[in-house]
């Protein structure tokens, strides 16, 4: 019984140190993923808040008339979500960063873009989600700065069946409108310059794995 006590002590100390969290994905940790070899094939990434999309069309209206007018009118609809634990896979990266540019427009033209698919169907940029850094301004000397170490959504794929589209956050307590489509534009246009905490954030999960030696030393002291 006492050594099932100490091996069942000795189990629960190694999944305390081995304990899976979300961190946000930031530059850095992208550096890293890279100079792995498959890493950016093999990372899955996630949204920091559920998402769902509506997308709707009218495809077509009849008329007729009898003792009234009758208009019937044909409406499609499509709902997406994705989750918070729905893991996403990194299809490309793009961009050229730079430590000085020009104007607020060439900065946001060289940003770095990740591009990330939830459809297993999903291989081109085309159809990915599209997320961003969210540039602040340049100052004098063209050197960018940024709200956040972070990446956020900027645009979604189009479905070519659907002319309108809307995409809402969800949280425990509400649903946010964060628009249709928001691309990084000059003068701060961009709803999420406005909006910034209404947007979605990519993460990632980190398991880190802590190994303790621990050695006790007992001084025996100096007897006269």
């Amino acid at each position: 019984m006492k050594y099932l006590t100490l091996l069942l002590g000795f189990l629960f100390s190694l999944s305390l140190f081995a304990e899976t969290n979300r961190q946000r994905l930031t530059t850095d940790i992208l550096e890293k993923v890279n100079n792995i070899e498959n890493g950016q094939q093999s990372i899955r990434v996630y949204l920091h808040r559920k998402i769902k999309i509506y997308r709707n069309n009218v495809s077509d209206s009849n008329v007729s008339v009898d003792d009234k007018l009758n208009v019937k009118v044909y409406e499609n609809k499509l709902k997406e979500v994705i989750g918070r634990n729905t893991p996403g896979k990194i299809i490309d990266i793009k961009g050229n960063e730079q430590t000085h540019y020009k104007s607020i427009e060439d900065a946001i033209k060289n940003l770095t873009t990740i591009y990330v698919t939830f459809d297993p169907t999903c291989e081109k940029i085309e159809c990915a989600f599209v997320f961003q850094q969210l540039l602040k301004d340049i100052d004098w000397s063209g050197r960018p700065s940024f709200y956040y170490n972070q990446f956020y959504l900027v645009k979604i794929p189009k479905n070519t069946a659907f002319n309108n589209q809307e995409i809402h956050r969800i949280s425990p307590w509400w649903s946010r409108l964060i628009g249709e489509e928001r691309n990084q534009k000059p003068l701060k246009e961009n709803y999420l310059y406005k909006n910034k905490g209404y947007s979605v954030v990519l993460e990632y999960k980190l398991s880190e794995l802590k190994v303790v030696s621990k050695e006790v030393k007992r001084y025996k002291g100096i007897k006269p």
